[in-house]
């Protein structure tokens, strides 16, 4: 008889083979750097225990209740099921057939393997399975009456699994209670053991390889060879340093667009890597920059919306490069990819400890992590990055921190972190920056002036505020001023902003980052922080808190990367204006408070990047701090982690680590031009036996149309399908959704 393993069809001796070829992928590859992570009394028994738990994971799957359910969604007769026999999860009855296959392991190594195979499915279900005797009782009952008669249906994977006669009808106490931390090197041995189970699984139920095959050249010999296309000579590449601190965890502070990354890049050499970034628009950015770069490995793009930017980019090509692309983005989410460019939010969630989090903590073991600019995060978010690097650090991960500039409380912490090497600063001796500051609003009617005089004298001019209301209140003032111009050149003002649907945000954001002869304004938000590569001459400001500030003029004489470039301005550059929105709320007010005290200190002269960091190490020191909100947001983080706060699922995780809740939406005036579009996209998604390229196209159409907002700015909404809703609020092409104003008459 024929046990099946999934409901596609696939059978239980061929789910076990694919394992099986993974299995020998992995080793192949990563041997010898997971064995260096293995603690030393547990190494030698790992491939083995690997081995066996992948063989065993999925034998309860003989269980009669579970064949019907797939029997039943493959339209074939059902099987009789023995009378009184529950439905247990069969990730719960596979380790009774253990007993034989690990006899020859000490206990502790047993009692890993027996966890890794129970608890494959790491799901709350399980839990109550522990204290509760009557419910173990079923267990044994399904064993007995089910599973012992049965065993003839795993005839045809007997060459491959050795299925004993008699099953182990009491191993509640193997099981439970859970190996966790405190356990040391058992707990290391574990999480490794699961960690690579949930690997070998997940890819061969994708039908991908569990790991692609590492570069041929190391990354510091193929980033060399890009330094030296682009015409810089040996003697300036003094990102090469790198090399020589490949072992260990590193920190980089240094000036904007210098060559951090290629520091980066150098120090990666050929192992596994991923590569970390704060925003979606930044991580796009650097998955193309990492391709001119990596010409001959393969790298994969990792974030909640890759799907949409990946089929965008086959839509360029054909049905079959739609094809490859979805593949790309398979192999990427089982973290097969040499390297992988992401947000942070993929990785780091698991510091939550969910169920499941030991295959990110067991890949990254073995692998090496950059963090992109860290003071991007909120200080929650931080701690849960710096948790993240201190615990991956003891298993064996490394990770390269570069910035442009770094919090001593996060330096502070960092200091904790095991054989840490702190780089010498490099800031570019020239300052870029002149400084002045402004008082009042920043849409103040004669501040308005002031900024049209700065667009006429500098040709482009970058605004940045605070809140979108504020964005959106400038743009429709600038407007107006801008049709009373006799400056018949100065006749655009654009706005980018989070609250624009996907479409006209993709169609903002390659227009801004085109650098042409023609008069223009651009306002935006903290979006153009760290997520385009743009450069303006001047910018405008709302007050933010020091590090923000930091990073707006990083978008002013962005692309000048050498002291001798730099042509020292003799006028301001960048203004700032001292009262902001969204102080309090966005930003924290000490913080800005303490912000002003230091602009106040510097008006009205240039600036070096050197200054800018020892400004950031007055603001956030941790003395300073005392007392402050941002103190106690970033120590609240690290007591609650450390405490040994977890969360139930990944999804929680995601959550707690964005802070947010948000909901796709789309806007009613948008839904009702493109309602025929919409409606026949959702058909498509829900068509059974649709080609995958043909629903993943038809998700991408609907992205087109929507936008993630925060749950408490869109309550008033009406569910379309799924997870996607239709609000109410009004939208405007050039300004976006609009708070508080909803359209009226919509039946």
């Amino acid at each position: 008889m024929v046990v099946y393993a999934k409901s596609t069809g696939e059978t239980l001796r061929e789910h076990t083979l694919t394992l099986l070829k993974a299995y020998e992928i992995l080793k192949s590859f990563y041997k010898d750097e997971i064995n260096n992570n293995l603690p030393k009394s547990f190494a030698p028994f790992f491939w083995k225990a690997l081995k066996i738990s992948a063989i065993s994971h999925d034998l309860g799957k003989i269980h009669t209740p579970f064949q019907n359910l797939i029997r039943k969604h493959l339209n074939l007769e059902l099987l009789e099921v023995p009378k009184n026999v529950p439905e247990i999860p069969h990730n719960l009855i596979s380790p009774a057939f253990l007993s034989e296959a690990v006899a020859d392991f000490p206990t502790d190594v047993q009692k890993a393997i027996y966890q890794a195979v129970a608890f494959h499915h790491d799901k709350e279900r399980e839990q109550q399975y522990e204290n509760d005797q009557e419910k173990w009782k079923e267990v044994k009952t399904t064993l007995e009456a089910d599973i012992l008669p049965n065993l003839s249906r795993l005839n045809d994977i007997k060459d491959i699994a050795s299925i004993p006669t008699e099953l182990n009808l009491i191993y509640q106490k193997k099981i439970f209670p859970r190996i966790r931390p405190c356990d040391g090197d058992l707990y290391l041995f574990y999480l490794f053991l699961k960690g690579l189970l949930h690997r070998l699984d997940h890819a061969a139920s994708a039908h991908v390889n569990v790991e692609e095959k590492p570069p041929l050249l190391g990354r510091d010999m193929t980033t060399e060879q890009y330094l030296l296309h682009k015409g810089i000579t040996p003697s300036q590449i003094w990102q090469s340093s790198a090399k020589n601190l490949k072992d260990k965890n590193i920190v980089l502070t240094a000036s904007t667009g210098i060559g951090k990354t290629e520091f980066a890049w150098y120090w990666l050499d050929r192992n596994k890597s991923f590569y970390t970034l704060p925003v979606r628009t930044s991580v796009n950015a650097m998955y193309e920059r990492a391709k001119t770069t990596f010409s001959e490995e393969k790298i994969g793009l990792l974030h909640s919306d890759s799907v949409f930017y990946l089929l965008a980019e086959g839509e360029h090509s054909n049905q079959e490069g739609m094809s490859s692309n979805l593949h790309i983005l398979d192999i990427t989410r089982q973290f097969a990819m040499p390297l992988t460019i992401t947000t942070a939010d993929q990785l780091f969630t698991s510091v939550f400890k969910f169920g499941g989090y030991e295959k990110i903590y067991a890949t990254l073991g073995y692998s090496k992590i950059i963090v992109d600019e860290i003071q991007s995060y909120d200080p929650e978010i931080s701690a849960v990055i710096l948790i993240g690097l201190r615990e991956l650090a003891k298993i064996g991960a490394h990770f390269c921190i570069i910035t442009a500039t770094l919090p001593p409380l996060y330096e502070e912490y960092a200091k904790k972190i095991p054989d840490i090497y702190f780089c010498e600063p490099r800031f570019l001796k020239a300052p870029k920056h002149f400084i002045i500051l402004k008082p009042g609003e920043i849409s103040d009617d004669e501040n308005i002036n002031e900024l049209m005089r700065l667009a006429e004298i500098n040709k482009r001019l970058l605004i940045v505020v605070n809140t979108i209301k504020t964005a959106q209140t400038l743009y429709r003032k600038l407007s107006d001023q801008c049709k009373k111009c006799s400056n018949q050149m100065l006749n655009k003002v654009h706005l980018l902003h989070s609250g624009f649907i996907y479409k006209d945000r993709q169609e903002k954001e390659q227009q801004i980052l085109k650098e042409g002869d023609a008069q223009e304004i651009w306002i935006s938000t903290q979006l153009v922080e760290a997520s385009l590569d743009i450069d303006f001459p001047v910018l405008a400001t709302e007050v933010a808190a020091w590090d923000s500030l930091v990073q707006r003029m990083g978008r002013v004489l962005r692309k000048i990367k050498s002291d001798d470039e730099i042509s020292i301005p003799s006028f301001p550059n960048v203004y700032i204006f001292e009262e902001g929105s969204g102080i309090g709320t966005i930003y924290d007010q000490e913080i800005v408070s303490l912000t002003l005290q230091e602009l106040k200190k510097i008006n009205g002269r240039k600036i070096s990047d050197k200054e800018k960091q020892e400004i950031l190490s007055s603001i956030l020191n941790p003395q300073q701090l005392k007392g402050t909100k941002y103190l106690r947001k970033f120590q609240r983080s690290v007591e609650l982690l450390e405490s040994g706060f977890s969360a139930t699922t990944k999804a929680e995780a995601q959550n707690l680590f964005r802070n947010i809740t948000n909901l796709e939406v789309i806007p009613f005036s948008i839904y009702a031009v493109n309602f025929q579009k919409i409606y026949a996209a959702i058909q498509k998604i829900k068509q059974k036996g649709a080609p995958r390229e043909e629903r993943f196209k038809a998700l991408s159409l609907i992205r087109q149309f929507s936008l993630s907002v925060p749950y408490y700015k869109v309550k008033d909404t009406v569910k379309l399908e799924g997870d996607l809703f239709i609000t109410t609020l009004q939208y405007d092409k050039n300004l976006g959704l609009i708070p508080n104003e909803k359209v009226s008459n919509i039946l």
